[in-house]
């Protein structure tokens, strides 16, 4: 959210663009991980089968023991629009989920 925020020049200009979307609603799903539990949301690969490993794309809370981290893929985003975003790898979270290696 905060990198969306950043695209914008003023608290206007960030208002405009938020009006501009539908609201979200956020009906989670959660899933146990070795560490801790995943809260899944709409457009998460792993949300309508409460499979938090299936590949593809993150909309998602991980709650782990060595801490929080909010992970949702660049295109699912509200101010992701452009066609240069739509990458399912991207993220905002910028951290790795459990068992995932760096490329």
């Amino acid at each position: 959210m905060l990198e969306w925020l950043a695209e914008h020049a003023t608290t206007a200009d960030a208002l405009a663009a938020f009006d501009a979307y539908p609201p979200q609603w956020c009906i989670t799903r959660f899933a146990t991980v070795d560490g801790g539990m995943v809260a899944m949301y709409e457009g998460d690969s792993g949300y309508h089968t409460d499979d938090p490993n299936l590949p593809g794309d993150r909309h998602r809370l991980w709650m782990l023991a060595d801490g929080w981290r909010y992970e949702r893929s660049a295109h699912l985003h509200p101010g992701s629009l452009h066609a240069s975003d739509n990458h399912a790898s991207d993220n905002h979270a910028g951290s790795l989920h459990p068992g995932q290696t760096p490329t």
